[in-house]
């Protein structure tokens, strides 16, 4: 059952990622803010397999659950800061995650803060299940938030896009252009003829 266990939260972290990688590409558009936003939220997912290894705990049923839902619940904090980043219409990638963290970073910290005390409640319940539950939110929202607010932020103001040659549309967008400065060049052509 150890392996079991092992294999099915191993299936859910993939399973998981794959999915957010494509929810993130259709809410942001954007493969460079996706793949970084994925990279983070992968390191979310070893801090915390890094935490049940340090501490000692078998992989039974809750740890196996727990690990399941970590790339769900810490897609939340990142997502949000991707998506304003992307539609910040700022020039420099430091304004673009400024505008990012002003607009969106308040909301994000308060739902991680509300998170944070819901799972420090279950924490100290004397009920096994309930306890380890609210040590993995805590520790989740905790990773997550330091990730999205720490690590996410400043891997976009080094590398992300602010051109929007990464969009999935970009290519259908510099077709077009290019179909219509040749119609209108026709068109002049003609006109001069």
């Amino acid at each position: 059952t150890q392996q079991l266990l092992t294999l099915n939260a191993i299936q859910g972290v993939i399973v998981g990622i794959i999915i957010v990688f494509f929810c993130l590409l259709l809410t942001t558009g954007d493969v460079l803010i996706t793949s970084l936003a994925v990279i983070n939220i992968t390191f979310v997912v070893a801090a915390i397999v890094a935490f049940v290894v340090l501490s000692g705990w078998d992989l039974g049923i809750i740890e196996s659950v727990s690990l399941t839902i970590v790339v769900g619940l810490s897609v939340d904090y990142i997502v949000h800061l991707a998506h304003t980043f992307q539609v910040s219409h700022d020039k420099t990638k430091f304004k673009k995650m400024q505008y990012s963290m002003t607009y969106m970073g308040i909301s994000v910290f308060s739902a991680g803060a509300s998170t944070a005390l819901a799972s420090s409640v279950l924490a100290l319940t004397k009920f096994i299940f309930f306890m380890k539950f609210g040590i993995f939110m805590g520790l989740i929202i905790f990773f997550s938030m330091s990730t999205a607010f720490i690590t996410f932020a400043g891997t976009m103001m080094i590398f992300g896009p602010v051109s929007g040659v990464f969009h999935i549309l970009y290519p259908i967008r510099r077709f077009v252009k290019f179909v219509t400065k040749k119609k209108k060049e026709q068109t002049r052509i003609n006109t001069f003829e």
